[in-house]
């Protein structure tokens, strides 16, 4: 039944990209959902590749992300440069003589 859904879909899409009167657009969506249909039959209902044919994203695919793009692009350079910050951090210590996190000591020489 997704797939009817899909369908419907997509010939909805064209319904409303004709309501702009630019034909042009509305036979460019039709031509991929022929194109997108007829990859369904050919691969035996799964619209894994057929959906990647049309120009708007899958209606039915499931949620990726829970924020917006401006939002995770933030927590993703947030995220890298912390790790680049500990790797630098780690690297300047170590070049130090400083022990590496983990590592032990060197034991001062015994006085005699």
């Amino acid at each position: 039944m997704r797939g009817l859904w899909r369908a419907h879909w997509m010939f909805s899409r064209a319904l409303d990209v004709s309501l702009s009167n630019n034909m042009v657009s509305v036979q460019a969506h039709l031509v991929q959902a022929c194109k997108c249909l007829h990859q369904v039959a050919l691969d035996k209902g799964a619209w894994t590749q057929a959906h990647l044919l049309l120009a708007d994203p899958d209606p039915l695919a499931p949620e990726e992300f829970a924020g917006e793009t401006h939002e995770l692009l933030a927590a993703h350079a947030y995220i890298t440069a912390l790790s680049d910050l500990k790797k630098n951090h780690q690297q300047v210590h170590k070049d130090e003589g400083g022990e590496e996190e983990g590592e032990p000591a060197a034991k001062p020489p015994k006085k005699k």
